[in-house]
Order: structure tokens, then C-alpha cells, then sequence
């Protein structure tokens, strides 16, 4: 899978922020009235919107945290 795509309602703000916090952009042609379609290539996404304001220091430990 190399891009991934989202559809959200336009008066939906806090949706919307969550898309560009996780690393999406607004595509040029929403696929129905009311709509705006995000879109990213997956390799450039933010999973985790916390892992990317860690430093590069940190280290995710499978057991469920981060240690710095």
C-alpha cells in the first residue's frame, strides 16, 4: 500500500486537524459536495502524532512506553 486516503465532512474541523497533525494533506478534488479528501503517502505518515515530537533520542519499548 503506498497512499492512503481519508474522506471528511467539511464543517468537521477537529477531524480535519487530526488529519494534518497525522500527517495528511488536502487533495485537489474532493469526491463529492461537502467533502474534502486527505491523502498521504504512507511512507511520509505520522502513526503516532506523540512519536513525532519525541526527540530522536527516545526509543519505543514494546512493552507499551517510551523510554527518553
Amino acid at each position: 500500500m503506498r497512499w492512503l486516503y481519508g474522506d471528511v465532512l467539511e464543517d468537521n474541523g477537529r477531524m480535519q486537524g487530526l488529519m494534518h497533525k497525522l500527517g495528511f494533506i488536502a487533495g485537489e478534488r474532493p469526491p463529492e459536495p461537502g467533502l474534502v479528501r486527505y491523502e498521504s503517502a504512507t511512507d511520509s505518515l505520522c502513526v503516532v502524532p506523540a512519536q513525532c515530537r519525541r526527540s530522536a533520542r527516545s526509543t519505543w519499548r514494546g512493552g507499551g512506553g517510551w523510554l527518553g
